[in-house]
């Protein structure tokens, strides 16, 4: 006799081979961790700051507000998109399909205007003599590398992203089959079948009507009806509670699967496993380091080249410094830190917790025991030249 698991993933794998479900990227969102895993990424890297920066001859850098190119990257990349929902939007696709492309479109003199999304699957990424070319669906002209932003995922090639979604199907056919199957099991009446057992023979055709019977007048919504049996029949029932079934634990092993799909730790996908707090914190670390930086990068880069060339002092900053301040006490120390060094004055603090500058606030601290050693040489001469006055006056 098969045991409870074994009937569970039998009938699992029954429904896996009879569904014939194509694993598309919107069909994988139906799944709860999929959609956390991608609105997660997505919505972080189109929250953080996109900013025009000039780098100093000093080491220095100042954000350039004042840039023409300023109000398309930090604000709005057409009449109806902001910097945010693009970037959020393009990272979304990115992670579903492999690649995000978006055309810039520029003015008579070459200089970028507005940015516009491509839908999946309108265009072809190919390489010609050595350039890479985008191809949309219906149109005759190709479309210049220099001319979009393209964001993609993981690549075997350097110019076309692959889809975590074709490249995983399996795993999220897994977890869409468990899911219907789950769907099922409540439809029944969260309870498996049993069987009707009779004492003599019955007539061809009459096991399949009276199956056919039982279902119709007791299953599905009125499976908590009471049945009544005659004929000397009697109703075994296959007991397969939902928790001995371990479809809980199924459903747990795919949310990890998707997990690492994405490069996430489980508390970002709301597991109910238990995490201690600096577990927490340590995997806040990871994802900005591991999941979040190396996405803010491929962005930086692509705008580099294909929106603020031509100027090698600018550069193009996502504010990763968000993402990392902690809670209150941890930035109170650090803050203190850095000023107590001199490294920061009162009012870039002010600025970084979004408060307006005072007076005075730009002056910054050197405390008299980290003097570097020439200003320590100043300070021994104007010590002794100060007693020379003195002796002098007496």
């Amino acid at each position: 006799m098969r045991s409870p698991r074994q009937w569970l993933l039998d009938a699992i794998g029954s429904l896996y081979s009879t569904s014939g479900k194509k694993v598309t990227p919107e069909k994988a969102l139906t799944l709860s961790a999929v959609w956390r895993a991608v609105s997660l990424i997505s919505e972080t890297v189109g929250s953080l700051s996109f900013e025009v920066v000039r780098r100093l001859e000093n080491g220095g850098r100042v954000v350039e507000t004042d840039h023409q190119l300023y109000p398309l990257v930090h604000t709005q990349v057409n009449s109806w998109l902001s910097s945010q929902m693009f970037r959020q939007t393009m990272q979304m696709i990115a992670l579903l399909y492999g690649n995000a492309v978006a055309i810039i479109h520029r003015d008579k003199d070459g200089f970028p205007q507005s940015f516009e999304i491509l839908k999946p699957g309108s265009f072809k990424i190919f390489l010609n003599e050595g350039n890479k070319w985008f191809k949309l669906v219906g149109k005759d002209m190709p479309i210049a590398d220099a001319d979009v932003i393209h964001i993609m995922g993981q690549s075997l090639n350097g110019y076309e992203g692959l889809s975590a979604i074709q490249y995983h199907a399996r795993t999220l056919s897994l977890g869409m089959v468990t899911k219907d199957y789950q769907e099922k099991f409540y439809r029944n009446g969260a309870h498996v079948k049993g069987a009707l057992k009779f004492a003599g023979q019955l007539k061809e055709g009459r096991p399949a009507e009276l199956s056919e019977e039982w279902d119709k007048n007791w299953g599905g919504e009125n499976s908590f009806k009471t049945p009544v049996l005659h004929s000397g029949a009697e109703y075994e029932r296959f007991s397969l509670p939902q928790r001995d079934a371990q479809t809980i634990e199924l459903m747990g092993w795919n949310v990890e699967d998707i997990a690492r799909v994405y490069g996430l730790t489980l508390d970002r996908l709301s597991s109910e496993k238990k995490t201690s707090y600096n577990s927490i914190e340590q995997n806040n670390m990871r994802f900005i380091q591991d999941c979040i930086r190396p996405k803010a990068k491929i962005w930086e880069a692509e705008y580099e080249r294909k929106v603020l060339y031509g100027d090698s002092s600018l550069k193009a900053a996502l504010d990763l410094n968000s993402l990392l301040r902690g809670d209150i006490k941890t930035r109170i120390n650090y803050y203190r830190s850095l000023w107590y060094m001199g490294g920061i004055n009162v009012n870039e603090i002010r600025s970084k917790e979004n408060m307006n500058p005072r007076d005075g606030g730009d002056e910054y601290f050197n405390p008299t025991n980290m003097q570097s050693e020439s200003m320590a040489v100043i300070m021994e001469k104007l010590a002794e030249l100060e007693l020379e006055m003195k002796k002098d006056e007496a």
